[in-house]
């Protein structure tokens, strides 16, 4: 069993029954951790202990997309049981070169934090990312959201002298993006069906009949937005951490008051952007290294599992 300890993981041997939970302990140093995110070497028992429900199969040539209910859930700083069992999309990269699952839940954590944040603030009432769970060298799991996605972008409404297809406004849309954008994420990008840009494509609705009663088509605010790889979304790293250097002290009061949150998404941008630049000494952050994103990952997880359920 790999155990976490400071700045180093330690290989010992544990009793069968510690292997999915991360222990944090102080000993001597020996084995430096190179710049990667652990990965349990357990965790493919992990998933095949889960119930699969289906096969959402929306993945093409590069991913599998699968519904399974899962009990124990693989990530960053080992697996996390819970008491009761929790529907959960879990995808796989079946492209992945080793790291491209626990990349992708950063990339989530990310943009869930800010979610958080901006409802917080009051920039909207509905949460609007779907909570990420969990994560393997080749996959990532968030929760399942009900609901669909294909709605139509335009609808044909009736103008003055002829049919025009028409914007459907899609409740908290603009505000959702342009708060995103002023953090250097695009997150308004690929959200349109490859073969027509009018139908909607990872964006989960859960009614999706339009309003057409007014003089726009509408939909309402109970939507959220999934999908969140190198092609679902963009994110300008310099613009996002020079965002985090204006906002920290708003982001550390409104997200917790430790400010762990906030060095979570810190952390991670830094190993999104270059994962050997956060190996190395934080004059701000003593444990600024990817031990401490590490903690601060399974810490977040946990806190998710349990809201959860």
């Amino acid at each position: 069993m790999r155990i976490l300890g400071d700045r180093f993981i330690y290989i010992l041997d544990i009793p069968d029954f510690l292997n999915n939970y991360l222990i944090i302990v102080k000993f001597p140093r020996l084995i430096r951790m190179t710049d990667f995110i652990w990965t349990d070497p357990k965790e493919g028992q992990v998933i095949q202990r889960a119930k699969s429900i289906k096969d959402l199969g929306a993945g093409g040539e590069t991913r599998e997309v699968k519904l399974l209910l899962m009990r124990d859930f693989p990530g960053i700083g080992g697996a996390i049981p819970i008491d009761q069992s929790l529907l959960s999309v879990y995808r796989v990269e079946l492209s992945s070169t080793g790291e491209e699952g626990h990349r992708r839940y950063l990339i989530h954590s990310i943009l869930k934090k800010l979610d958080d944040y901006f409802l917080m603030l009051g920039e909207y009432e509905y949460p609007h990312i779907a909570r990420p769970l969990g994560s393997t060298a080749d996959a990532c799991m968030y929760e399942y959201l009900h609901g669909s996605e294909g709605f139509s972008w335009y609808v044909p409404m009736m103008g003055i002298e002829k049919v025009d297809d028409i914007l459907v406004e899609l409740a908290d849309w603009n505000t959702f993006t342009q708060l995103y954008r002023a953090a250097g994420i695009n997150i308004g990008k690929d959200i349109t069906d490859s073969e027509s840009a009018y139908v909607s494509k990872n964006i989960i609705h859960m009614f999706s009949k339009i309003d057409e009663s007014g003089t726009v088509p509408r939909l309402n605010e109970l939507w959220g937005r999934i999908d969140f790889g190198p092609d679902g979304v963009g994110i300008d790293y310099d613009k996002f951490k020079a965002y985090l250097s204006d906002n920290e002290g708003s982001l550390r009061r409104v997200l917790d008051v430790r400010g762990e949150r906030f060095d979570m998404l810190r952390l991670a941008s830094c190993y999104l952007e270059d994962p050997k630049r956060i190996s190395e000494r934080d004059k701000n952050m003593p444990q600024g290294d990817i031990e401490r994103l590490i903690e601060l990952a399974h810490d977040f997880r946990t806190s998710t599992l349990r809201h959860l359920t």
